[in-house]
Order: C-alpha cells, then structure tokens, then sequence
C-alpha cells in the first residue's frame, strides 16, 4: 500500500510543470541589419512561455508589413531559452 502510494505520489509530480521566468530572445534582421532582443516571461510554464514567445514573433511580423511601402523588409525569429 505504502508502495502504491509513493509511486502514484511520483508520477503525479511528473506530470505537472513548474512555473519558472522563462526568456525569449528574438532577431530582428531590418534590411540585412540584424539586431538581439531579450525579454523575460516571468511565472510561466514552458509550453505557456514558448506561445507567448512565438506571439511576440508573430506580431513583430505583421507590424513590419506596414513599412513594407517604404522599402523596409524586417523579419523576427524567437525562442524561448
């Protein structure tokens, strides 16, 4: 009994994530210029920061088609570390 106890106690805390501050560190290559952004996610689970920080990307992205007219191409890739 006390077995089965401590092996389902294990596999419980196996399965659950810990919250951590997570960073993202993005490159933001601006016509051929490229440049480092690190952000902080604090308090979040790895799957939750690696959205977040895939959004981050994302919206750096769409935003850069608004300078797309005036001859400005940028591109961000971000990963969580």
């Amino acid at each position: 009994m006390k077995k089965s106890i401590l092996i389902c106690g294990l596999a419980l805390l196996g399965l659950t994530s810990c919250k951590k501050t997570w960073t993202c560190d993005c490159t933001i290559t601006t016509n051929g210029t490229v440049n480092k952004v690190t952000t902080s996610i604090p308090d979040q689970r790895k799957s939750d920061a690696k959205t977040i920080c895939s959004d981050l990307a994302t919206s750096a992205n769409n935003n850069a088609t608004n300078f797309a007219a005036l001859g400005v191409t940028q591109n961000t890739v971000c990963e969580i570390k």
